[in-house]
C-alpha cells in the first residue's frame, strides 16, 4: 500500500487538497499494477503541479539517510531477504507507513521494522525504487525549508539540520 503513506506525507506538508485527492483515488491506485505510477499520474498536471523525480536501484538509487527533502518521497524498501514490496513515504526526517497510526523518525531501526513481519525479522538494505513529488509552485503555508521552497528540489534540504 503506497498511497496511504503518500497521503499522510502530503497532509504533513500541509497540502490537504492533494492529500484528499490521493485518498479519494486509493481504490484506483490499489488496483493498478503500479501504485507508484498511478500516484504520479494523480499528482502530475495542472491541478496539483507535482513533478516526479524518480530514483531507481543501483547507481541512481535514493540514499535515504543522505538525500533528505521536505517534499514527500515514496520509497519501496529492499530488505535483507531480497524482497522489495513494502512502501513508505518520507517527508524530511519523518517516515509515514501504512502500518502505523503516526509518523516515526527516520532511523535504521524503524526501517528494519518496516521490512519485517510478525514472524520474520528482516533488515533494511536500500531504497529499491523511489519517487519524490516536487511541486513547481509551492504554497506559502506548506511546511518547506527555504532550500526546498526556492530550489525546487535541486538544492540540499536543510531539514536534517533542524
Amino acid at each position: 500500500m503506497c498511497v496511504q503513506p503518500l497521503a499522510s506525507g502530503l497532509m504533513y506538508l500541509n497540502d490537504k487538497k492533494a492529500s484528499d485527492f490521493v485518498l479519494q483515488h486509493m481504490d484506483l491506485s490499489e488496483e493498478a499494477p503500479d501504485a507508484i505510477g498511478c500516484a504520479i499520474m494523480l499528482l502530475h498536471g495542472v491541478q496539483f503541479r507535482y513533478s516526479a523525480k524518480v530514483y531507481k536501484s543501483g547507481m541512481g538509487a535514493l540514499q535515504i539517510f543522505d538525500d533528505i527533502s521536505c517534499y514527500p518521497t515514496v520509497v519501496r524498501l529492499k530488505s535483507s531477504d531480497g524482497s522489495a514490496g513494502h512502501c513508505i513515504t518520507t517527508v524530511g526526517l519523518w517516515v509515514f507507513d501504512s502500518n502505523k497510526a503516526e509518523a516515526e523518525l527516520l532511523s535504521h531501526e524503524f526501517l528494519d521494522w518496516c521490512c519485517s513481519t510478525d514472524t520474520e525479522k528482516d533488515i533494511f538494505v536500500a531504497a529499491h525504487y523511489a519517487v519524490r513529488f516536487i511541486n513547481m509552485k509551492p504554497r506559502k503555508e506548506w511546511n518547506l525549508c527555504d532550500a526546498c521552497r526556492n530550489g525546487k528540489g535541486k538544492q540540499k534540504c536543510i531539514y536534517k539540520f533542524r
